[in-house]
């Protein structure tokens, strides 16, 4: 098998271990949300029927996301340099408990030297800290599992990194009178990161920024999404070759159901 072929052998391998997990977040969150589900159609004599207003929405988005990626050690550490600033693409997926994304950037995207993709799933739960009629605040706990892979042409270098962070952080939540919902949120994280190949890593920092606002255009409540997030990673890996700092800015439109 010839050094290129590995490489994609490889890589396939990774993705496929990632997809796998990403499928079981899925179904563990459907097979949570049956309960709830089948209650919704055991209604009892004068039990108030909730409206989306009263609910979170799951929401299917598209971002374009401008991000800067550089280099952050020594400079005696650089083996092959993965830096680039350009717009990526993402795709969203996010439901009460999970939320699911992948990035990817390229020629399509403007990258000329360089290719982008990252794969994030992430897992919640939370602290109810105060609820009204119309907002409430709660402290959101996460477990996120993460994949990025910045591949430079004409280069042996590539960074891969898989990781594994917990954080909290706050979310605010208003739902206006006549339906709807905006949010507001900001989390901090910090875990484990890890080389395509290496047994030994590093550490992850991570602050996500982020708003949403859902406005019930369509029937039955469903609504149209607009969000901005701001995600900052600082990766600090053994040996240095792999120390960079990743800031984004994205934008979104979406459905909400």
């Amino acid at each position: 098998m010839t050094p290129g072929a590995r490489i994609v052998v490889l890589t396939n391998a990774r993705l496929a271990v990632w997809t796998s997990v990403l499928l079981v977040a899925i179904v563990t969150t459907i097979m949570s949300a049956a309960p709830a589900s089948a209650q919704m159609f055991s209604i009892e004599p004068g039990e108030k029927v909730k409206t989306k207003s009263e609910e979170n929405y799951t929401m299917l988005g598209l971002s374009l996301e401008w991000a800067d990626f550089s280099y952050r050690g020594a400079p005696q550490a650089q083996g092959g340099r993965a830096d680039f600033t350009n717009p990526i693409v993402r795709i969203r997926f996010e439901s009460p408990g999970i939320r699911l994304s992948t990035g990817f950037g390229g020629s399509l995207t403007g990258m000329e030297d360089v290719s982008f993709a990252n794969i994030n799933a992430q897992i919640e739960n939370g602290v109810q800290l105060a609820r009204g009629a119309s907002a409430s605040a709660m402290v959101p706990i996460q477990l996120i599992t993460d994949l990025m892979a910045v591949r430079p042409s004409g280069q042996s270098y590539e960074f891969q990194q898989s990781s594994v962070i917990f954080g909290t952080g706050l979310r605010f939540q208003y739902r206006p009178s006549g339906g709807g919902l905006a949010e507001i949120e900001t989390t901090g994280n910090y875990g484990f990161s890890f080389s395509q190949g290496s047994l030994f890593g590093g550490s992850l920092f991570r602050a996500i920024g982020g708003a949403k606002l859902y406005l019930p255009i369509f029937p039955n409540g469903r609504a149209i999404v607009f969000g901005y997030n701001a995600d900052f990673r600082s990766y600090d890996i053994e040996g240095e070759l792999n120390d960079y700092r990743y800031i984004s800015h994205a934008f979104t439109i979406g459905y909400g159901f």
